[in-house]
């Protein structure tokens, strides 16, 4: 998206700043991990498309002003792993509706759509859970 030589520029590859900006990057920084951090954290069988449109909305409602204020269009990176949680979080109710969640609990039912949250955060709690 361009306009009068201003875009918005997110990168799937790191690359080096450009006059003094330096380019976010998308899926390896907080796209991957979320929603790996899902398919992991709730067994999610299969995985689908709309898993990444689901993380890529989370990831856009966790810019807050602060970012958009500094120029950039993503989180600090700081905030990586609440992000993720978020993002996986978000991704493992989706596919819980979808009937798409593999995980069961201590007795071999299938868990229930709200203890996904706490079994996500058991998953991301390594080496401390996210602020």
């Amino acid at each position: 998206m361009t306009h009068c030589g201003k875009c918005i520029f997110a990168s799937g590859s790191p690359f080096a700043p450009v006059n003094g900006r330096r380019p976010g990057q998308a899926n390896n920084s907080y796209i991957f991990p979320g929603v790996c951090l899902s398919i992991v954290g709730a067994k999610i069988q299969p995985v689908a498309e709309e898993d990444f449109i689901i993380a890529a909305e989370t990831l856009a409602k966790s810019v807050e002003q602060s970012d958009l204020d500094a120029g950039c269009i993503f989180p600090s990176l700081a905030k990586i792993r609440s992000v993720s949680y978020n993002i996986a979080c978000e991704v493992a109710r989706n596919a819980y509706k979808q009937g798409r969640v593999r995980l069961t609990d201590e007795k071999g039912n299938k868990i229930r759509e709200e203890d996904l949250e706490a079994a996500i955060l058991k998953m991301a709690s390594y080496p401390e859970p996210p602020k």
